[in-house]
């Protein structure tokens, strides 16, 4: 055992005969067998200002070194800055407070200490920000605090709950060789999941872990390792040796709803893109989005690109995913080629806070909404809120494709049928899933299918085919953004080929028809005639004499009637037409009769 020279808040005790092994401190715990690190800042004896650890650390002082009470000399030292020592940190218990951040305060823990499973690890801390405390300096494991959860990743987490900053805690695990990890928060059993088999090898505190970025800026008290797994009796009086210790109160939180709650719709697994895999990829779609991936045709579907660089397709609009993953999930579903092109979908993510989509749609239209989840990473969830409606609650991916990592051979989906009440389907992930250790969301696809249309043609809902409708149709042609859902001959531009299917095929009139009642007479003359805003230059619609859709009326509107040759052709399905001559003379005498009007 090594002998420390260790200054109390007194004075310094002396070298020699004074000295103090502070190994004997092991009998304050109640179960020392299998101790290997013992870190107590409570005992301000064993903080120090220099790494050889003779000079005691001063209150509000660096910390430079942490010695172990176990015997096993395992001591913390920083490999930069280190923590402040705070007294009265923790309900009167002294504590190192690390400010966080990847540049922030550290403490590495003796690398000697290789600590493998089994094991029986327990944490004091307090949370000022969210992020790590305890966690590994080679491998992705953590314990104490993690995103917005209380949480222990070991390969897999464990277990989670929402993060309460402020809260003083004692969380303690255990873990076996083969997996049956447990993990427990001031006194409630917070397991999720027993089967994750990792271990930390070498600890740090602070940014001296793996992830110094992940950093949290929090206060610690006192760190426990055993090389083993206590029993049930032995765990309970560690417990409640650290919760007196530190005047801990009992946890409770409200997990709100079970996981995949699904209120609207459904959600699942998808294994493939072959009819019968999962989802509805054969229909009549207006959009398909591989999200932070390349185009890729499956099905009915032709899934667009919408990446960080490309930027979202025209009527999508994705805000808040500002991260993007494009081969993040290890797609496995098989080698039909639909498999491999909804692989290439579901293998990318965007992810970021309060994720947004927006989709420009057709007011009065119902459509079929799907959603597109992959995950190989994190026990994730989050809500799922369709037009300010919630329609999933605690949304939990692993759950939705069998596990967190599953070899890519299933992926998650959510589908839900809705009626579009105006011109955009409002789309949110995002809120906290108490039920999972991180609620970041992200994305992989989406698809929207037009699956009934009360009119064809009626843009604004309103259950006609008027002069709005048509006026609609123009400006987004003018406007040239091709919004599809003003596709109405389906060729994905939208253009004067669709105004011309909206007259002739959906309003079945003519060009020329100002009051749309089916046929062109001299009573359409008359009526925009008297709107008087013939070579005005000011704007005009349908019923006021823009039939070719410039947004102005004009002799070249004369003209369009003319060509499509209605007028006095009675209801469009009767073929008699007009002698030509009849019709230039009455337009001859229409636009004198304007000017007339305007002198």
């Amino acid at each position: 055992m090594k002998t420390l020279m260790i200054r109390n808040l007194i004075g310094l005790v002396a070298v020699g005969a004074m000295a103090i092994n502070v190994s004997l401190c092991r009998a304050d715990l109640p179960v020392t067998d299998g101790l290997m690190l013992w870190l107590d800042a409570a005992d301000g004896s064993t903080l120090f200002q220099n790494d050889s650890m003779s000079e005691p650390a001063e209150i509000g002082g660096q910390v430079v070194a942490w010695a172990d009470k176990s015997g096993n000399d395992f001591h913390a030292t920083a490999l930069f800055d280190g923590p402040t020592f705070e007294p009265d940190a923790i309900n009167g218990q002294n504590g190192l407070l690390f400010n966080g951040g990847e540049f922030g305060a550290g403490l590495a823990v003796d690398p000697a200490l290789e600590v493998l499973r089994p094991y029986s690890i327990f944490v004091a801390q307090q949370n000022v920000t969210h992020g790590r405390t305890l966690q590994s300096a080679t491998a992705n494991w953590l314990h104490g605090s993690w995103g917005t959860s209380f949480t222990n990743f070991a390969n897999g987490f464990v277990g989670s709950v929402p993060a309460e900053l402020g809260l003083p805690i004692v969380m303690d695990t255990t873990g076996t060789i083969e997996g049956n990890s447990t993990l427990f928060l001031n006194n409630l059993d917070i397991t999720n999941d027993p089967a994750p088999t990792g271990s930390p090898g070498q600890l740090g505190l602070g940014s001296a872990g793996m992830f110094a970025n992940e950093a949290a800026n929090a206060l610690v008290s006192e760190v426990v390792v055993y090389d083993r797994v206590l029993s049930g009796e032995e765990l309970g009086s560690v417990r409640e040796y650290l919760y007196g210790k530190y005047s801990i109160s009992d946890f409770t939180v409200d997990l709100g709803a079970e996981k995949n709650t699904v209120l609207v719709g459904e959600a699942g697994g998808f294994t493939g893109g072959d009819e019968g895999d999962g989802l509805d990829l054969l229909g009549d779609f207006v959009y398909g989005v591989n999200v932070g991936g390349i185009d890729a045709v499956v099905g009915d579907v032709e899934f667009l690109e919408a990446s960080l660089e490309s930027g979202d397709p025209a009527g999508v609009v994705i805000t808040n995913a500002v991260n993007e993953l494009p081969a993040w999930f290890p797609s496995n579903f098989g080698e039909s080629a639909d498999d491999i092109e909804i692989g290439n979908v579901a293998q990318s993510i965007r992810y970021g806070g309060d994720l947004m989509v927006d989709l420009d749609v057709v007011p009065g239209e119902s459509y079929k909404l799907q959603l597109l989840f992959s995950e190989d990473c994190c026990d994730r969830g989050f809500d799922i809120t369709v037009e300010d409606e919630l329609v999933v609650d605690n949304l939990h991916l692993p759950d939705l494709q069998g596990s967190i990592s599953n070899g890519g051979v299933m992926a998650g989906f959510y589908a839900g049928t809705f009626t579009a009440s105006d011109d955009q389907l409002n789309i949110h992930l995002g809120g906290k899933n108490p039920r999972a250790a991180d609620s970041l969301p992200t994305l992989s696809g989406v698809t929207l299918e037009r699956i009934s249309i009360a009119i064809p043609g009626d843009f604004n809902g309103d259950g006609l085919l008027d002069a709005a409708d048509i006026d609609a149709l123009s400006a987004v042609v003018r406007a040239g953004t091709n919004d599809l859902p003003y596709d109405v001959n389906n060729d994905q531009v939208v253009d004067q080929a669709d105004r011309a299917v909206w007259v002739a095929d959906l309003s079945k009139t003519y060009v020329g028809d100002a009051n749309l009642d089916g046929s062109f007479d001299s009573t359409d003359f008359v009526s925009v005639f008297v709107a008087g805003l013939y070579e005005t230059g000011q704007a005009a619609g349908w019923g006021a004499g823009d039939w070719d859709g410039d947004g102005l009326f004009d002799s070249s509107d004369f003209v369009a009637a003319f060509v499509d040759g209605g007028y006095e052709a009675g209801p469009r399905q009767v073929l008699a037409v007009p002698e030509p001559s009849s019709v230039v003379l009455l337009l001859l005498g229409l636009v004198a009769f304007a000017s007339h009007r305007r002198r």
